[in-house]
């Protein structure tokens, strides 16, 4: 699938999604329709974000092995909710950026989420940017 999705990140709160996995195409009236919904039935998912492209040091790791990731199966669903805690030691690693929607965040950098299938094969399901709105 390999959409690309960007993240604001407000430094120092809880930073919840939830990502429907869809079957292409997507009905636009209905974005989260079941009917639309990959099996997700025996999957895994990891979610890694580093600075730059190709660093080996990780920003964060979110897993469902760590519970840090939940998948739900009926919904084809991946859900995260990292706390404030964490969030609050995000540092910006570039300048900052202004947004489409107003105002100014800095970029902290990239992350991919990928899937393994029951059967093993791997899926880069989505990945983007990761910008940090800074707290005060």
């Amino acid at each position: 699938m390999n959409e690309t999705i960007d993240f604001l990140v407000n430094q120092g709160a809880d930073w919840s999604y939830v990502a429907f996995i869809q079957n292409d195409p997507v009905n636009p009236t209905t974005p989260t329709n079941p009917a639309n919904a990959v099996n997700l039935s025996g999957c895994s998912a990891v979610m890694t974000a580093a600075a730059c492209l190709g660093s080996p040091v990780n920003i964060f790791q979110l897993s469902t092995a760590a519970g840090t990731l939940v998948i739900n199966v009926a919904a084809g669903s991946i859900a995260w909710n990292v706390p404030a805690s964490m969030t609050s030691t995000f540092t910006p690693t570039g300048l900052p950026a202004p947004l489409q929607t107003g105002g100014t965040a800095f970029q902290m950098g990239f992350y991919t989420m990928k899937v393994t299938n029951a059967a093993g094969a791997v899926v880069r399901e989505f990945s983007g940017k990761l910008y940090l709105n800074l707290d005060v």
